[in-house]
């Protein structure tokens, strides 16, 4: 099977998610280390989407 920019880009909310199997994880992984634009690029998009759930996050009540 040829692995492409968009099987990746299909598997990444998966993976970002955390939801991922190991074999899928290391295929992304690897193809990551091959290509440092897009690794840059989902680097960047997870670190928006990190700081959107820390934006909405309701704060935690004065007794906890």
């Amino acid at each position: 099977m040829n692995i492409t920019k968009d099987v990746i880009n299909d598997l990444l909310p998966v993976y970002l998610a955390g939801e991922a199997s190991g074999d899928t994880r290391s295929l992304i992984e690897d193809y990551l280390r091959r290509d440092p634009e897009m690794a840059a690029s989902v680097r960047a998009e997870a670190a928006k989407s990190v700081a959107l759930i820390n934006a909405i996050a309701p704060e935690p009540a004065d007794d906890h």
